[in-house]
């Protein structure tokens, strides 16, 4: 999904996002970012593609497959505010995601 920041009148895509965990033998083990919710007015509720609880598989260009939630995060915080990733376009956020 290709969303465009601000061609919609919004000010971003409008979603809460969320780690989830699964606890095994060794511990707490992360098992991805998934959507929490989906902001009505924002670009994704207009977009309409995203779903509530799907799972954030790439951010422009960037696998968060194989991260730990919080460098998913992270790299999810800095495609949004600082546009970093090498499918990078101008204005826009390229989501993957599992439905």
């Amino acid at each position: 999904m290709k969303s465009s920041l601000n061609d919609t009148g919004s000010a971003g895509l409008e979603v809460s996002v969320k780690g989830k965990t699964s606890n095994t033998e060794k511990g707490p083990l992360d098992m991805g970012i998934f959507l929490k919710n989906i902001f009505h007015g924002g670009a994704a509720h207009k977009d309409g593609r995203l779903c509530v609880n799907d799972q954030l598989l790439n951010v422009n260009g960037i696998s968060l497959l194989g991260m730990t939630n919080g460098q998913a995060m992270e790299t999810l915080r800095r495609a949004m505010i600082q546009g970093e990733g090498p499918n990078v376009a101008s204005n826009a956020i390229i989501l993957t995601v599992a439905c």
